[in-house]
């Protein structure tokens, strides 16, 4: 099995990041699925809507580029989900968001969720996902 994991940092500015995250994602995938990572150039830099707007169009083209070029699944490792929805209505393989999957399972835990922000700038982009994921 091969995976797109989709990062919204590219290596040049995130390699302390990429070089930790490369080996948890090993670690959490099953023997024989390669797993690679993929970033957006120039990078998410700024929390703002257009940012946002613009590596969701650089993260949809490389999904479509990861089926393609034959990968079983992309997940989108932006907590945002900036294109999700999108993306995954261009391709027939599994698009998996970060935000998503992380507030969904979050509500098999519990009643209530919360998030804590990095960026106050944030704060109505998550409340609008929240609405959207009917939580």
């Amino acid at each position: 099995m091969r995976i797109l994991y989709q990062s919204y940092v590219d290596y040049e500015h995130g390699k302390v990041y990429w070089d930790k995250l490369r080996p948890f994602l090993e670690a959490s995938v099953l023997p024989n699925t390669d797993i690679t990572i993929e970033g957006i150039t120039p990078h998410d830099s700024f929390a703002h809507a257009l940012v946002e707007m613009r590596c969701a169009r650089e993260m949809i083209c490389n999904v479509i580029q990861a089926e393609r070029d034959g990968y079983d699944a992309v997940i989108v490792g932006h907590f945002q989900d900036a294109g999700l929805y999108e993306a995954r209505s261009t391709v027939d393989i599994p698009v998996i968001g970060l935000g998503e999957s992380s507030m969904l399972y979050c509500c098999q835990l519990a009643q209530r969720i919360g998030i804590v922000t990095i960026n106050p700038r944030f704060t109505p982009w998550f409340r609008h996902q929240i609405r959207k994921y009917g939580l």
